[in-house]
């Protein structure tokens, strides 16, 4: 069946969990998902490749139930009733309401939106835990301790940016011909004034593992079996092999291309450790000598395409195995 993934908030978590489950059969304006999801999802929404196409209203120990994302609309529209909006009962109709809420407001992870010719993704507030357990044997010293994060809303890219994008802000990059290409081979600084051009920034390292991981806490947004990885990222290539277009592989659960793999990707903040208390929205250490690069490469292994692994190098290195994506608050910067 189709892979579907489930947004909710299990055990009242901070932060929504998405799991991924798999679209077993459909009954009318039903969704059967193939297994219970337990509680904390119901009014959730369903996601396929970064968009809604259902609404949680069920589920028992072996089947979700969810109704179609169209079905629900044209029932609130048989009420007069527009999704997300607040309705007032005929006695408090004399009483002061809030104003409506409409459903364009409501934050759902995987919203797309084009602006300057690039695609942004909408990633809701919320609370994870950055970086790895004590006890993984598959992580490296630097993703530990793990921490508490809560960040607000921000857009990211879709992919990394492109070629035929950088070119807008470069005209004379030398890069591969290919315009779908990611760019690469851009230094610490000409990737944040490509970012600064477009209007918004380079994520923080925060903000990249966030959306890397998408709701999940394993070690890669799919989960933890290696051998799906090659459906989500390029690697494990010879040395002198190249970089691959952009979203040629699966996204992860919030429509996000290539956060495994391809090329690295440059984050604003300059490597350090990490700290072991909580944190809201940090930016990493105020000085330092090296940069984070996140998400790995075409040539690294599988183990170091892991959401929560670490990299870092001198802010001027060009390598080919270098790229970036752009980030931007709730509202455009200024």
């Amino acid at each position: 069946g189709d892979e579907l993934f489930l947004t909710g908030f299990p055990q009242m978590d901070l932060a929504p969990r998405t799991p991924r489950r798999v679209l077993s059969g459909r009954r009318g304006g039903l969704l059967l998902i193939d297994q219970g999801i337990g509680e904390g999802f119901s009014g959730g929404p369903v996601l396929q490749g970064g968009k809604v196409v259902g609404v949680i209203t069920d589920t028992d120990d072996q089947t979700t139930y969810a109704v179609n994302a169209v079905v629900a609309r044209e029932s609130l529209d048989g009420w007069r009733v527009k999704l997300g909006e607040q309705r007032s009962s005929p006695e408090s109709s004399t009483t002061t309401t809030k104003p409506a809420v409409r459903a364009s407001e409501e934050c759902v992870p995987g919203e797309v939106r084009t602006e300057d010719g690039i695609v942004w993704i909408r990633i809701c507030p919320g609370t994870f835990t950055m970086g790895s357990a004590d006890d993984d044997p598959r992580a490296y010293g630097d993703e530990k301790p793990a921490h508490q994060v809560t960040l607000r809303e921000f857009w990211i890219g879709k992919t990394e940016i492109t070629n035929e994008q950088y070119r807008r802000f470069r005209s004379d990059h030398q890069g591969e011909a290919d315009a779908r290409l990611p760019a690469n081979g851009v230094s610490w600084a000409d990737a944040k004034a490509a970012c600064d051009h477009f209007g918004g920034r380079l994520p923080t390292e925060a903000q990249w593992e966030y959306a890397a991981r998408a709701g999940s806490q394993t070690a890669w947004s799919f989960g933890d079996d290696e051998k799906r990885l090659s459906e989500y990222a390029w690697y494990g290539e010879k040395l002198g092999s190249t970089p691959h277009l952009v979203a040629m592989k699966k996204p992860n659960a919030w429509g996000l291309h290539d956060m495994h793999g391809n090329v690295w990707e440059w984050v604003v903040d300059w490597y350090g450790a990490y700290p072991s208390e909580a944190q809201t929205d940090p930016s990493g250490p105020t000085t330092g000598t090296l940069r984070v690069l996140r998400g790995g490469s075409f040539i690294l292994t599988s183990w170091d395409l892991r959401s929560a692994n670490r990299n870092r190098g001198v802010p001027g290195n060009r390598s080919r195995s270098i790229g970036f994506r752009c980030v931007h608050g709730s509202r455009r910067q200024p």
